[in-house]
């Protein structure tokens, strides 16, 4: 193929979650550079730095930190209340796109070092100026991360691998992993699973959804999440 073919079967193929993976591969640490290099040289505005970015292929790791994302939103009846007196719905369906064979987590981070983070720390110190100068730096911390974990992913689709994304999850609870750093943004990359559809869970079985309305076959087959399609308008001016 020519590479134009080749990035537009990579754009189409990272436009859809894997949600199953083939643990009994491994990615090749060439290819693990590769991604880790692609995340490095991702463009922020006047390379501030907005964010950290911790990677890994632990199994054990992966499953812990899957285990921990919030579940999926097919609610049951249940409520339960966090550490900071919330009353929160129980889910009962985690995101199975994050236990992948190689595992990125983009964190908010802040250098101070940088020059231009100089500029913003004098800034922030006016206080008719600070809410706005705050607002501003998250809102570069958001462009910053979506800027990297798109081209993480077409780099990886590029390379024959499928890929997920995943931002539900507490916080709070997940700062064990990452040095108490604030997570943003979960992307699994890896192979897919040979003999199930893209969209079927690993672990969760139809019998397994409170809602039948939601179920998508007999109670003994996993449970497969729901695919929506986008709409999105593009047009030459």
């Amino acid at each position: 193929m020519t590479m134009i073919e080749d990035i537009k079967k990579a754009s189409a193929s990272s436009n859809a979650a894997q949600r199953n993976w083939d643990h009994s591969v491994s990615i090749p640490q060439k290819d693990v550079d590769c991604l880790v290099q692609t995340v490095l040289n991702a463009p922020t505005k006047q390379n501030e730095t907005h964010y950290k970015v911790f990677y890994t292929t632990d199994k054990d790791l992966i499953y812990k930190i899957y285990y921990k994302t919030k579940h999926f939103a097919v609610a049951d009846d249940t409520t339960y209340t966090d550490n900071d007196g919330k009353t929160l719905k129980e889910y009962n369906v985690r995101n199975s796109q994050v236990n992948a064979n190689l595992l990125f987590a983009f964190c908010d981070d802040w250098n101070q070092n940088n020059s231009r983070a100089k500029i913003h720390a004098i800034v922030d110190e006016r206080s008719d100026a600070r809410p706005g100068a705050l607002i501003e730096r998250e809102k570069q911390r958001h462009y910053s991360i979506g800027v990297a974990a798109g081209e993480l992913i077409l780099a990886a689709n590029l390379l024959g691998y499928k890929t997920g994304l995943c931002s539900a999850f507490w916080s709070d609870e997940m700062k064990g992993f990452f040095h108490g750093s604030k997570l943003q943004l979960l992307v699994g990359v890896g192979v897919p699973h040979p003999d199930k559809d893209r969209t079927e869970h690993e672990e969760t079985y139809n019998k397994d959804i409170i809602l039948p309305s939601v179920r998508s076959g007999s109670d003994n087959e996993k449970w497969k999440f729901p695919s929506f399609k986008k709409e999105m308008s593009i047009k030459r001016i």
